[in-house]
């Protein structure tokens, strides 16, 4: 036996009373972990010392072939030409080889803890081109991505490779592995115009989706003007104090709010689903109570249901269930859920909201009476435009996109769902399953209470749609509002120097001067400066969120606009 040290450790065992472990090898070539203690006697005096031997030589032998292999792969990604840069979640740099420092010119120390888009020209960083390759890993596993990047000194480099998702206990980082194809690629230009057919099949896809993300946001613009028109007199037959009190006239305004809300849902999941497939959406995640989100939407549920002829029932955790997730997103994903409960039970069934927390993971489960799928049917519930049996029927109505975009949201969040039912008319069950985060933060107020919480404000309204602004004029005044409306951007701007407001309300898309123009200019005249202004308008991109917020907005409003979100969002800008 390899133990030079028995001695030493026998008289240190002695003297201080405390146990003593080494590892040793004998000359066979095995390991050992040397235990040394000291023992008493009946007397109570230490008379010696107890050895024991444990056979470590697997474990050491182990230990052995995973330092090499770590060895050999170190090796291997230092030697490789291609680069290897790991992100965490945020997609900050967490790791760099030097085939990347090769490739791009920084050394590790120098991009370790930025942000991965320091590797991105201008421009794409504006169209927010590197958030959207982790989109795409993270929805699909997988991003194969050929790209302009730039470099330490400014010159730009062609690469193409793959991105993917590390998700080993739930998503927390992204690995990119890509190779300089510079040359080839300048070669190929040089030679002509004629792209290889597999490049310009590419291009043309991803013309194609532009076109069609275009397309998608001008439908939105267009299909929510008249939406929040309705809305807004919607709004105004539920203020009017005569009309207050007449029952049939307040559940008519009711009933023509809930189904405006419900059309402008479907063109915001529609617009989702687009942003998800061209790798556009991106998330904001955060410590979020599950069980804060859940309890919220069950109110208005409950009320719902209640007004249908239907029992709802609901479990819910007192205390908070912490995932890390996008907070509109997984509210997206309940009020889809309770909807889609809502739409496909008739009166007198049932609706049970449950929410559980297990060792690592929360279940939302959603289940209803009513309906049912058949087993022919589960597998493709939540397919984009499937809509079950009841599609011929046009049942329950809708185009068959929310569970859809429940799947894709869900996935982005590393969770899964489910669909399970005993059959047609046995009503249906699903779950949704997402990794909790061990955060505990204390839960939110509901906002509820804000009674003349706008009385005695100044508020312009901006909107070259003049049949919009006299109901809009009209909802704010009862409210308490001092309002002025403009049907032009110039207009605004000239009563805006000549009176003093402390909200201003505008649209995006107007003639001669547009949305953007018309706060940058308003930022520049007195009191300009100060003034919450929000942007209330059918473009609901992140993209035109992102301009709108960059003009000088305050926030970004999506029409059409209900009187609650207005409030809120102004709640919250006035502190």
């Amino acid at each position: 036996m390899d133990y030079e040290e028995l001695l030493s450790d026998a008289l240190e065992t002695f003297q201080s009373l405390r146990t003593s472990e080494r590892e040793v090898k004998s000359g066979g070539g095995r390991w050992y972990i040397a235990r040394m203690l000291p023992y008493r006697t009946a007397e109570d005096r230490i008379e010696g010392a107890v050895l024991t031997f444990i056979d470590i030589t697997g474990r050491k032998r182990a230990e052995e072939e995973a330092r090499k292999s770590e060895e050999h792969l170190r090796l291997v990604a230092e030697s490789t030409d291609h680069a290897i840069i790991t992100f965490n979640i945020d997609g900050v740099i967490t790791h760099w080889n030097k085939g990347a420092e090769r490739i791009f010119g920084y050394a590790a120390g120098e991009v370790i803890g930025r942000s991965g888009e320091l590797l991105f020209p201008e421009m794409d960083r504006d169209e927010n081109v590197f958030a959207r390759q982790l989109g795409v890993a993270l929805s699909q596993g997988k991003a194969h991505v050929e790209h302009w990047y730039l470099r330490k000194d400014g010159s730009t480099v062609f690469c193409s490779g793959t991105t993917v998702p590390l998700i080993q206990g739930g998503p927390h980082g992204f690995a990119k592995i890509i190779r300089d194809e510079t040359h080839d690629r300048r070669h190929r230009q040089a030679g002509g115009s004629q792209l290889p057919a597999g490049s310009a099949s590419r291009e043309a896809t991803q013309q194609a989706a532009l076109l069609k993300d275009e397309f998608l946001a001008t439908m939105s613009h267009e299909l929510k003007h008249p939406l929040n028109l309705m809305l807004m007199n919607a709004e105004l037959l539920s203020a009017i104090p005569e009309l207050a009190c007449n029952d049939s006239a307040r559940q008519a305004a009711e009933v023509i709010r809930r189904s405006i809300l419900s059309q402008g849902q479907i063109i915001d999941d529609l617009l989702d689903l687009s942003r998800i497939s061209t790798g556009k959406l991106t998330l904001k995640l955060d410590d979020l109570d599950l069980a804060g989100s859940v309890r919220r939407l069950a109110t208005p549920t409950r009320d719902e249901a209640s007004q249908r002829g239907l029992e709802f029932a609901s479990q819910i955790p007192d205390t908070p269930v912490m995932v890390k997730a996008d907070r509109v997103r997984i509210d997206q994903v309940i009020w889809n859920l309770l909807s889609n409960a809502l739409k496909f039970t008739p009166a007198g069934g049932c609706i049970e909201l449950r929410l559980s927390m297990g060792d690592s993971r929360a279940e939302l489960v959603v289940a209803d009476s009513g309906r049912g799928l058949g087993l022919d049917e589960l597998d493709q519930i939540f397919e984009m435009f499937h809509q079950g049996s009841g599609v011929s029927t046009r049942e329950g109505g809708g185009l068959g996109i929310g569970l859809a975009l429940v799947r894709q949201l869900v996935e982005l969040h590393g969770g899964t769902v489910k669909a399970t039912s005993p059959g047609r008319g046995k009503g249906a069950s699903f779950s949704v399953s997402l990794p909790l985060s061990n955060v505990h933060l204390p839960e939110e107020s509901d906002g509820a209470g804000h009674e003349g919480e706008i009385d005695g404000l100044r508020v312009m309204v901006v909107d070259d749609a003049v049949d919009i602004l006299s109901p809009f004029r009209q909802v704010l005044e009862l409210k308490g509002a001092t309002v002025e409306t403009f049907d032009s951007a110039q207009a605004a701007l000239n009563a805006f120097g000549a009176a003093s407001f402390d909200v201003v309300l505008s649209d995006i898309g107007m003639p001669g001067m547009n949305g953007y123009q018309f706060i940058r200019e308003l930022r520049t005249l007195p009191g300009g400066d100060s003034v919450i202004a929000l942007a209330l308008t059918g473009f609901a991109r992140a993209k035109d969120q992102r301009e709108a917020l960059k003009a000088g907005f305050d926030a970004h409003i999506s029409k059409p606009v209900a009187l609650k979100s207005l409030l809120a969002v102004l709640r919250r800008l006035r502190g």
